[in-house]
Parts: structure tokens; C-alpha cells; sequence
């Protein structure tokens, strides 16, 4: 059957099968948390508008965009600890899967820049100069045709 044949079938819309079904990447433990609170909600109708619910489809298809269980299932029970909203879970996931170390802008010495300058007009080729603390590092010379890197060789030869 197609998600729409389900969706059809069940008098649900197609996004909301498909969200169903991407829950089904979650770990159980929260699988297990949503059926029972999914199935307390329906059975609990009266109290439409002031929901007691504590974690949410809304709060599950948040925790899909972290990578592992392990990372999903922390920030379950912080969700719950702290009965965090679905906005807040969302933010914390984007905080947890930004880069943590992300390499600082590091300004370029004058003196390579300079170097760079004159590699880059004795080459007729742009250069770029990369350096890392321990003073190792890469030059790089751009060609853009065969003729271009052969001028570039036969200066290096010179």
C-alpha cells in the first residue's frame, strides 16, 4: 500500500501517515512513551484545549533530527524533566547538532599575504598560502587549462 491508500483508508491525511511512519525511527522506549500518551489523548476528549500532555508528536518528530538513540533518548527525558515546549525541544536540538568546535577565523599574517601577492603575479596564477600552528602548511597555485599549468611547471623548473 502507498501512504496515500493508507491515508485514505484510515481518513488520515498523507503528511500524517508519513509523519507516523518516520516516527518508527525513534528509539522503542519513546515509541512506547507516545502510544500510551497518543491512546490516553483520545480517550480523554474533555478536556479539549488544556492538554496535560508532557511530550508530544510534535516534541518526537524534533528528537528525529538528532543523529543517534543515544543523544535522542537524553533529550527525552530532559523534555520531560523539565517539561520543555516543542519550540525549546527544537532549539535544543539545533544547539546539539551545530558544530561544537567550530575553527575560529584565524586573521592571516601580513606576511603571507604578501607572499601570496607575489607567488600570485609571479605564477600569473591566483595562490593561496594555508598555514597551521605548527608551521606546516600547503600552497596552493589555480590553473584553469592544461596551457596554464604547463606555463606554472616551467617556471617551477626554472
Amino acid at each position: 500500500l502507498t501512504q496515500e491508500q493508507v491515508s485514505q483508508r484510515l481518513g488520515k491525511g498523507r503528511s500524517t501517515i508519513t509523519n507516523f511512519l518516520r516516527l518508527l525511527k525513534l528509539p522503542a522506549l519513546i515509541q512506547a512513551e507516545l502510544r500510551e500518551l497518543h491512546k490516553n489523548e483520545n480517550l480523554d476528549e474533555s478536556s479539549q484545549g488544556s492538554s496535560s500532555v508532557v511530550f508530544s508528536m510534535g516534541h518526537a518528530r524534533a528528537l528525529l533530527n538528532l543523529p543517534s538513540e543515544e543523544e535522542q533518548i537524553k533529550v527525552y527525558y530532559k523534555t520531560l524533566k523539565d517539561g520543555l515546549s516543542v519550540r525549546k525541544v527544537e532549539e535544543l536540538v539545533r544547539v546539539l547538532k551545530s558544530p561544537k568546535d567550530k575553527k575560529k577565523r584565524i586573521q592571516k599574517p601580513q606576511e603571507l599575504k604578501d607572499l601570496e601577492r607575489q607567488l600570485t603575479t609571479f605564477f600569473d596564477s591566483k595562490v593561496l598560502i594555508s598555514m597551521g600552528e605548527e608551521g606546516k602548511g600547503k600552497i596552493q597555485i589555480d590553473f584553469t587549462s592544461e596551457s596554464e599549468l604547463e606555463k606554472i611547471i616551467m617556471k617551477l623548473n626554472d
